[in-house]
């Protein structure tokens, strides 16, 4: 249960609603989190303006949810991650098995997998980042403008994704994405809503729903 209220939309503050229905125009929903961060306007219009300008930045979306995906399993939060799995399969257009990897700061892509690797030493170590992580980066071609979006990424994601205690060991979240996570039309567990139009028997998300899978 959440500790602060979550208005729904007529309760929202009224400089919120404007940018709350930009966000339902948009995704078709307004998440928990976005009408809980609502009690500050000028909170949700800074969340959203880092997101709205990374989203125009030099990092594709593919590569921002997988980094987003990979956040949210390192944070042990199944809400951020039921979230971003419905983006990275329907805005990113990301194949099952890349979403899967993509929670394990992997990918079969050379360069995505670099930059899922630097952002995992950004998330474990706060951005105290080595020499050496810098210049893999740097020889996988990213410049340092595209640097600091894959910093500014793992920032905007751990900002709404606190860390769960958890071990360098940690066992994956065990709920997939496939069956009632998958796109329900809302989840109580997590506060994430999803739009009845994607439905239960989706191959995407059959494909990826794989419950109690863990890593060692």
């Amino acid at each position: 249960m959440s500790r602060l209220s979550i208005p729904n939309a007529a309760q929202a503050h009224a400089a919120s609603r404007p940018l709350l229905a930009a966000v339902e125009q948009e995704l078709g929903m307004v998440p928990k989190l976005m009408r809980l961060v609502g009690h500050s306007p000028a909170a949700l219009q800074g969340y959203l303006a880092l997101d709205g300008a990374l989203a125009r930045g030099r990092l594709d979306a593919r590569l921002r949810e997988r980094i987003a995906l990979a956040v949210a399993e390192f944070n042990g939060c199944s809400y951020c991650l039921s979230a971003h799995t419905y983006l990275a399969l329907h805005v990113a257009r990301l194949p099952a098995d890349e979403i899967d990897a993509a929670r394990d700061f992997r990918s079969t892509d050379a360069r995505a997998g670099t930059a899922l690797r630097f952002a995992r030493h950004v998330a474990e170590l706060q951005g105290r980042v080595s020499d050496v992580d810098l210049e893999a980066l740097k020889n996988a071609g990213f410049d340092e403008a595209e640097t600091i979006e894959i910093v500014a990424t793992v920032a905007l994601n751990v900002t709404h994704e606190p860390r769960q205690q958890r071990r360098p060991d940690r066992h994956r979240l065990s709920r997939g994405v496939g069956e009632d996570r998958c796109m329900t039309a809302s989840d109580d567990a997590t506060g994430w809503s999803f739009r009845a139009a994607v439905s239960r028997s989706s191959s995407s998300c059959g494909a990826r729903g794989r419950a109690n899978r863990t890593t060692g």
